[in-house]
């Protein structure tokens, strides 16, 4: 598919090339789920990338903005991929009809799970979740799909502006709890998706 197209090289190269924003162009220049108006915009934000070479997450991040522009859902970076190359949050998050809730956990913190998440890095988790519409179009039901996986990644809230690179601050159930991530054990499967990281 045209996402998976777009995933495999951004999995496998970590810093923006010509190549890669050339392969962009292309990309959003062929895709038509834009708009006259956005597909201008995707293209003028192009050359801002070249800028960014040197900083992994906000590369990433200003790809899938680019791409969101299509409102499209499935013209998107993949963001589970991120899970690859950032640590993540132990404590994972599940989102259901009433609210955010701790649905893992390690051991230590197992008292968490369960609880309602009140707070990340000191703002509503619904702030993040209506920042994460600039990164991902498509319907909100399809978006919510893949809204933990930037929210439970401190990099990536970081370059989004939200917190520090190497620290989660939870407010759960009354609580403030501070995470320190840890990068994700790597599956076979996301290996036969976007080959093994360097």
């Amino acid at each position: 598919t045209a996402l998976a197209a777009l995933a495999t090289p951004l999995a496998a190269a970590p810093t923006a090339t010509a190549p890669d924003i050339a392969a962009l162009e292309r990309y959003i220049s062929a895709n038509l789920a834009y708009s006259p108006a956005t597909r201008n915009e995707a293209l003028r934000r192009l050359p801002h990338l070249t800028q960014l070479s040197g900083e992994q997450a906000k590369f990433e991040l200003e790809v899938a903005r680019i791409l969101a522009l299509s409102n499209n859902g499935h013209s998107a970076l993949f963001s589970p991929q991120w899970t690859l190359r950032y640590p993540r949050s132990p404590v994972r998050f599940g989102l259901f009809a009433d609210g955010l809730f701790v649905v893992a956990a390690p051991s230590e913190q197992s008292e968490l799970i369960g609880k309602p998440v009140e707070t990340i890095n000191g703002r509503p988790w619904e702030d993040l979740r209506t920042a994460y519409a600039e990164y991902q179009g498509g319907l909100p039901g399809f978006r919510d799909q893949f809204l933990v996986y930037f929210l439970e990644t401190p990099a990536i809230l970081a370059a989004a502006g939200f917190g520090e690179t190497d620290t989660l601050e939870l407010g759960v159930g009354g609580r403030r709890v501070r995470v320190t991530p840890r990068m994700s054990p790597y599956t076979d499967e996301l290996e036969a998706l976007f080959g093994r990281p360097a």
